[in-house]
């Protein structure tokens, strides 16, 4: 019943940062970039002391390098708004990864179609 209870507070804890990082950055920071970025997941450790913020963007590529800058530049003041946000006794330590699991379903999506394309034209000749 406490793993239970424990599972359940993580899995919640996770839904409460992901929507205030992507609130903040939506309201905040929506100008810097002209890519769309996108929070798209977070994962705490089972202590509750680690927390890795996964983001993925739609547009230009070449803004990857800057958002990765920026994350790490702003993870302070990230963590900080958590801090006032939240009503826990202490913060998670954050970090943000680039989620390319987007691309990769689109990728694959792409050569599927492909593929029965092929079938297709393989059949109809």
């Amino acid at each position: 019943m406490v793993l239970n209870f424990r599972k359940v507070r993580q899995k919640r804890l996770e839904s409460e940062i992901r929507k205030i990082i992507a609130t903040s950055i939506e309201t905040e920071y929506k100008d810097l970039f002209p890519s769309l970025i996108s929070i798209s997941q977070v994962e705490l450790t089972n202590d509750l002391k680690s927390a890795k913020i996964y983001y993925s963007i739609v547009g230009d590529k070449k803004d990857l390098i800057r958002i990765e800058q920026f994350f790490k530049q702003n993870k302070g003041k990230f963590r900080n708004l958590l801090a006032h946000q939240l009503t826990i006794r202490f913060v998670p330590e954050i970090s943000f990864q680039f989620d390319a699991s987007a691309e990769r379903s689109q990728r694959i999506e792409y050569l599927l179609n492909q593929i029965h394309q092929k079938d297709k034209n393989d059949v109809t000749s």
